[in-house]
């Protein structure tokens, strides 16, 4: 998984974004310095707080609200054409799947778009937003499981 990490990170033209918790951001920073050096525009969506040279850093809050075993998860897409999305530890084993299908690259668009959207929002709005739905919107969460007995989990 690391040989392709790297190589998705070292082939990348003009983006890279990365999701990925921050316990795990040491496995590639340095690729991604590199490729930052190299005039790639990097976006790093981190899950909690991080500290690092990269210029495009957003730092989500945590939250243990749907929180799953399974380790922690990252996704790496490349110039929107090459996607590698995998767990670091947790019970399963460290494992990735490296894809080109566009399914699968434009679900985590969305995700990068949905994510950037969210930040502004939640920098604007942040305080009417806790109000409204709860810490981590558990007002919300609790509407779909509960009220409507979703499983969300």
């Amino acid at each position: 998984m690391d040989k392709a990490i790297h190589r998705l990170i070292a082939n990348a033209q003009k983006t890279i974004v990365v999701d990925a918790w921050s316990e795990d951001i040491y496995l590639f920073e340095e690729a991604l310095l590199s490729a930052q050096e190299r005039g790639i525009t990097v976006v790093l969506i981190v899950l909690g707080p991080y500290r690092t040279a990269l210029r495009n850093v957003y730092i989500h809050k945590r939250s243990t609200i749907l929180e799953q075993d399974i380790g922690r998860k990252f996704s790496l897409l490349c110039d929107y054409r090459s996607a590698l999305l995998g767990s670091f530890g947790g019970v399963t084993k460290q494992s990735a799947l490296e894809t080109d299908h566009p399914a699968v690259i434009e679900v985590l668009k969305n995700a990068f778009y949905h994510d950037l959207l969210m930040q502004h929002i939640e920098a604007d709005f942040g305080p009417l937003l806790t109000e409204k739905y709860g810490e981590q919107y558990q007002k919300l969460l609790d509407f779909y499981l509960k009220e409507k007995g979703w499983d969300l989990k």
